[in-house]
């Protein structure tokens, strides 16, 4: 992604996601979302970002479950994550 500091936005709730992508881009940052916990897990695997916003109530794979592998990963462990929660 650049030379941008990288963020991935896990979060189902498409309005949502898009207003914390478009503030955070307008700020420089470079994001991509992923809807669920699956897309999430997959989209780490395939290119780590600098930081991970992370919903814990998710479909499918949960938010928490998706911290618990990114923590038990050595290319991810310490990466980064902000979790939110309704």
């Amino acid at each position: 992604m650049g030379g941008r500091t990288s963020i991935l936005i896990v979060e189902d709730e498409r309005d949502l996601s898009e207003l914390i992508r478009i503030n955070l881009e307008r700020e420089g940052f470079a994001c991509r979302c992923a809807a669920d916990g699956r897309q999430a897990v997959e989209s780490l695997r395939r290119d780590p970002p600098d930081l991970v916003i992370l919903d814990r109530m998710l479909p499918g794979v949960s938010g928490d479950e998706v911290l618990r592998r990114i923590r038990s990963n050595a290319k991810t462990a310490a990466l980064p994550v902000l979790m939110l929660t309704a």
